[in-house]
């Protein structure tokens, strides 16, 4: 026989018996759904977050950034200037980062070539004075650790490509290059630098105000920049200087004085980069 309700208000026979259960299904519950937790988390929380970082996140960013900056790198032509990433540049950190921009010097199919318009650091192209080729450089590691996680967000990285950097050699020396590299950002070359600009004037760069605040050295509003090929030996890095021109002979690889301007291939869309 159905039982019947009681009344509103009533007090039925076994109502702190119901209470008690209904307490202890809940203390229950609370510990099933802790060890459930802690289950996942201890034995499958790994699994699903290298998931979600291996293929679901990237696919987001790559949407992201096409949508966001594909209308804009599709139409870019060399001597354009684009916007990608932030950095601080003005000297003033209480603002945050400005927005950085690129000087596009080639375009070649579904990529592009870009070099930071201004001077962006001032750094030693390696923090001792030793032979130091490019690709054992500390400016090698600082582009492409430091600059690379700082300057770019997650949707934007997805457009940097990994791309073959050959060690040029010096057209006027006989001195180690160093080994051809695999990487994101990099320095141009003495060749490159003669390739992507047809006159010193073009080659003349400006330093960011935080760039000229930690030393940068400057002529006429316009400061030396490293490159990547080494003087007349691996002890020194050819630079271009304030006026445009070439400085093949190279400097001390830990001088404190010369400019940054960073380079690199960007896709037209991420999922190309991704290809």
């Amino acid at each position: 026989m159905k039982k019947k309700n009681a009344p509103a208000g009533a007090q039925t026979q076994d109502a702190p018996a119901q209470d008690e259960n209904a307490s202890a299904r809940g203390g229950k519950l609370k510990r099933r759904v802790l060890l459930a937790a802690l289950l996942l988390f201890v034995c499958g929380g790994t699994a699903v977050v290298t998931v979600l970082m291996s293929s679901v996140l990237p696919t987001m960013y790559r949407e992201q950034a096409t949508e966001q900056y594909a209308p804009v790198l599709q139409q870019a032509n060399v001597g354009d200037v684009i916007k990608i990433g932030k950095y601080e540049q003005n000297d003033d950190t209480s603002d945050g980062s400005e927005p950085i921009e690129w000087l596009v010097i080639a375009r070649e199919n579904d990529r592009l070539l870009l070099i930071s318009r201004y001077a962006l650091e001032c750094l030693r192209f390696n923090t001792t004075d030793k032979l130091a080729t490019w690709d054992y450089s500390t400016i090698f590691e600082w582009l492409n650790s430091t600059f690379f996680y700082e300057a770019f967000s997650p949707t934007e990285r997805t457009l940097v490509l990994r791309s073959e950097i050959p060690a040029d050699q010096n057209p006027f020396f006989n001195s180690d290059p160093g080994k051809d590299t695999v990487e994101r950002l990099f320095l141009l070359s003495i060749p490159e630098a003669y390739q992507y600009f047809n006159s010193e004037d073009a080659r003349r760069c400006e330093p960011t105000k935080y760039t000229l605040a930690k030393g940068a050295r400057v002529t006429d509003g316009k400061c030396v920049w490293w490159l990547r090929s080494p003087g007349f030996d691996a002890s020194v890095a050819a630079r271009v200087m304030a006026d445009g021109r070439i400085n093949y002979c190279g400097f001390h690889v830990n001088s404190d004085d010369n400019a940054v301007r960073p380079a690199m291939w960007v896709a037209l869309d991420a999922y190309t980069a991704a290809s």
